[in-house]
Parts: structure tokens; C-alpha cells; sequence
């Protein structure tokens, strides 16, 4: 699992501030330890589990019990764990940009 937010180098004078930054951002989430926060599917709720697959639609997750789950990414909100840290992740906000790999 790993973040990864592009560099960007910029002339500060035709910046439009950081918005420009963000649209370049990806995330990869294959590996990491997800939670679903909130699903608009509430059998989703509260399902924890490592990424197998993440589409532009979708995250497939595996439970502790081995249990494969797809989880919509469009109304739902998941919570990663990266050790150090934890990201909230709006899959509402995904569908929309498509940045997710």
C-alpha cells in the first residue's frame, strides 16, 4: 500500500493554487487495510479487510474470515490505515475524478 500524491513544479505566477496539484493526484490502494465507514449498502458498514482490487467503480476487499466483498465506491466512505496515519476517503469524491487505480 502505498500514497502517492505527483510532483508538481509550478511558476507561482501562473498558479491557480493548489486545486491544480490535487487533480494530478492518485492513490493506490491494492494492500491496505480499509474499514467502510458509511455505505449506502448498510450490509457494508463497518466491513474491514485488505484491498485486492481497486476499479473506477469499486473496491474489492478481503476480510479477516476470507469473505470477498465489492464494495461500491459511489456512496460509500472508507476509512485506509497506513500504519503512521489514516486517510478518510469520500467514494463519492473518487467516482467523481476517477483517480483511483
Amino acid at each position: 500500500f502505498f500514497l502517492h500524491a505527483q510532483a508538481a513544479i509550478r511558476d507561482p505566477l501562473w498558479s491557480r493554487g493548489l486545486g491544480d496539484v490535487y487533480k494530478r493526484q492518485t492513490l493506490e490502494l491494492r494492500g491496505g487495510w480499509v474499514t467502510v465507514s458509511r455505505s449506502k449498502i448498510r450490509n457494508y458498514d463497518g466491513v474491514c479487510g485488505v484491498v485486492l482490487d481497486a476499479s473506477s467503480g469499486s473496491l474489492t476487499v478481503v476480510s479477516r474470515d476470507g469473505i470477498v466483498r465489492t464494495i461500491p465506491l459511489r456512496g460509500s466512505v472508507f476509512e485506509v490505515d497506513a500504519r503512521t496515519f489514516s486517510v478518510v476517503i469520500d467514494g463519492d469524491e473518487v467516482w467523481k475524478r476517477r483517480s483511483i487505480r
